[in-house]
């Protein structure tokens, strides 16, 4: 037996019938597409611009007014909870360029093109781009970077925008789902109609390398394209409603000027204020906060004073006490103030546990302050 197997390995292994090659190239790809590398193509769609001339009031990262600046993006892979054995097959960028929005998608038809995929990739996105993706920053950016370093790849993202979070900010309230199917139809009226649901992708990417069927992957192409013309549509109308809020009723006008605060302080004001004058206590103590902060405590004052006489706010009855004490020395009128919280604290037992002790103390140090020592329990 030993004799035989020392023959055989002195005499070579025997020849095997090789096994049959799948037909990768050429292959029947559709119009449009043209092969970058091996296994690996690449076609541009040309669409009507949709972005605003200029993104002037929502305050994005990177905070570019010129809207080439930004680059969308969105991709296809062969699983949804990413890891090392998920693979990118699909790539859409799109940028306006001129009067137009264009599109790039890069397509993977053969693992072993992976790294001329990654690198046309790369080489499309800029360092002062702004990527702007509907969870990318969390998913499709940490996927890609992996796949680079499996590649023996490096690469540096740019500022990135994510408007999952931005939407989830905004209009969660409003949205319950925040998907962006739900996004398109309650925000942008768009209604994609035939379409395919984002978890059977890598089925059907599965399905296409074994039947080499263009058709299979056909609607997987048009849904990745509608993704990243939807994400140009919804940022413009996020820019949209930051420039005028009464363009979108069921945007948190609360959330919005807490966002936009940051660019246009004045802005944020008016917007709270406004929405306070509705009859919004939380926009009211939001605004008061914010002028505290300021170092205006005489505007604060006024709507705290609205807050607590109106609807009985504690948290501002507190901070105009303190108002009262520290910077208009009147002791009596914070004394008054804070017998008032005690009494409306005492209404509410949950309140009471924490807040009754504090108040306590600042009615003895205020009865201190006036030369009164009964206290009452």
């Amino acid at each position: 037996m030993l004799k035989e197997r020392l023959s055989v390995l002195r005499g070579g292994l025997p020849d095997k019938k090789p096994a049959a090659e799948k037909n990768i190239l050429p292959l029947r790809m559709g119009p449009g597409w043209t092969e970058i590398g091996y296994g690996c193509y690449r076609r541009t769609v040309v669409l009507p611009d949709v972005l605003p001339a200029r993104i002037s009031e929502a305050p994005f990262r990177g905070g570019a007014e010129d809207p080439d600046g930004y680059l969308f993006f969105d991709t296809e892979t062969t699983g949804l909870s990413g890891g090392s054995g998920t693979l990118v097959f699909l790539i859409g960028l799109g940028r306006k360029q001129g009067n137009s929005f264009v599109i790039t998608q890069l397509f993977l038809a053969d693992f072993p093109g992976e790294k001329d995929l990654l690198t046309v990739f790369f080489s499309l996105v800029g360092k002062n781009d702004i990527l702007v993706s509907y969870n990318g920053r969390a998913f499709d950016t940490q996927l890609l970077l992996g796949r680079a370093v499996l590649n023996r790849m490096s690469w540096d993202p740019p500022a990135q925008e994510d408007l999952l979070y931005l939407v989830r900010r905004l209009w969660k309230p409003y949205l319950g789902s925040c998907s962006l199917r739900n996004v398109e139809e309650k925000l942008l009226d768009l209604h994609r109609g035939a379409d395919v649901p984002g978890f059977e992708i890598p089925d059907l990417y599965r399905s296409w390398l074994d039947e080499r069927d263009p058709e299979i992957l056909s609607i997987v192409f048009e849904h990745n394209l509608q993704d990243i013309y939807s994400l140009a549509k919804l940022l413009a109308h996020i820019e949209k409603t930051c420039a005028h809020p009464d363009t979108s009723p069921a945007a948190d006008r609360i959330a919005l000027a807490l966002w936009i605060a940051g660019r246009d302080l004045g802005k944020a004001e008016r917007l709270l204020s406004d929405e306070f004058g509705r009859g919004n206590p939380f926009a009211g103590a939001r605004l008061g906060f914010m002028l505290k902060k300021q170092k205006r405590a005489g505007e604060a004052e006024r709507v705290w004073i609205e807050l607590w006489s109106t609807y009985r706010n504690i948290s501002a009855g507190l901070e105009l006490a303190k108002y009262f004490e520290h910077r208009l020395k009147k002791f009596q009128k914070a004394l008054d103030l804070v017998l008032d919280i005690l009494s409306e604290v005492r209404k509410k037992p949950y309140r009471s546990r924490v807040m009754k002790e504090p108040l306590l103390h600042r009615e003895k140090r205020l009865r201190g302050k006036l030369g009164h020592f009964q206290v009452r329990g």
